[in-house]
């Protein structure tokens, strides 16, 4: 019921199923003693498998424009909106226009006048699912989280009066956020990892020193799904640098009155930032009262893309 609810109210067809949503979680922890009362594990794993479908209406060129054909292209009234040809076009030796263009025979352009990278982009287009001007194609592509951390301890008792432990966690999440125009959208790559060694000793019957040293790792990457893969503005003929894997995809393409072609504009979009941190604590009873000092030294470097 919930779901008819959703659909509903959304843009979804109500001929077809209801677009899926997936989302498992999984988990485990063990541990237990190596050394009895010496040396103690623990390992954790959470996995996340997400699919959420998110539907999005989208406008596309009609079958015919494809091939040059707008002999139909009309406006919001119905008349025909006319394609010049700007090769009739008359000029005086000032290069100033002295003749109109005219009109494209039928409305329609040659195909030897179509140019070759404009011939390979609307590949990039799906045909729509109805053949009409405006929102005519129903993109229901699945918006993607996959991830996994893991996360293992060690505890050492090395006598009655020092402990030592350590722990270390990896975090590793990919995730994909679609656009209107089907395998378009945009890829974030997350990896993340945390550890630290830390000490604790008793000194006497009323000291005690907490040491610990960390280290944490942030690497988050925003690209292009086909950033490393395919150098599209190669592929296409487009006479600009294009050297940089980080740089590759679809390029942004605006047509007023179609969705926009392209994959992320604001990418890349990459931080690769890393903490070192040195902590040291110092506790003291004297008597009734007690006093308890300590430093922190903490390095951060930042490393940025885009």
């Amino acid at each position: 019921a919930l779901e008819q609810f959703e659909s509903a109210l959304a843009i979804d067809p109500q001929d077809k199923p209801i677009p899926p949503f997936k989302r498992n979680q999984y988990g485990t922890t063990v541990g237990g003693p190596v050394i009895s009362n010496k040396l103690f594990f623990m390992f954790n794993w959470e996995g996340l498998r997400e699919k959420k479908s998110l539907t999005n209406n989208a406008s596309l060129p009609l079958s015919a424009w494809r091939t040059g054909d707008f002999s139909n292209l009309r406006d919001a009234n119905g008349n025909l909106i006319v394609i010049y040809d700007p090769a009739t076009r008359v000029f005086n030796a000032a290069g100033n226009v002295i003749q109109a263009p005219t009109p494209f025979p039928g409305n329609r352009i040659p195909a030897n006048r179509i140019h070759p990278v404009s011939k390979k982009l609307i590949d990039y287009y799906p045909l729509p699912e109805q053949e009409r001007t405006g929102a005519n194609f129903i993109n229901n592509e699945a918006r993607r989280i996959d991830a996994d951390q893991y996360t293992y301890r060690l505890d050492y008792n090395q006598n009655s009066v020092s402990n030592w432990f350590f722990r270390h966690s990896i975090s590793h999440e990919l995730g994909y956020d679609p656009f209107a125009i089907p395998n378009m959208g945009s890829n974030t790559d997350t990896d993340v990892q945390q550890m630290v060694l830390g000490h604790t000793r008793t000194i006497g019957t009323n000291k005690l020193n907490d040491l610990r040293v960390g280290f944490g790792q942030l690497e988050n990457a925003h690209i292009s799904p086909r950033a490393n893969v395919e150098n599209v503005v190669k592929a296409l003929g487009i006479n600009i640098p294009s050297d940089n894997p980080l740089y590759w995809g679809v390029p942004n393409i605006g047509v007023s009155g179609l969705s926009g072609l392209g994959e992320e504009s604001d990418a890349p979009f990459i931080n690769d930032d890393k903490t070192i941190q040195f902590v040291d604590n110092f506790s003291w009873i004297l008597g009734e009262h007690s006093v308890k000092f300590g430093g922190e030294v903490r390095r951060v470097l930042y490393d940025q893309i885009g």
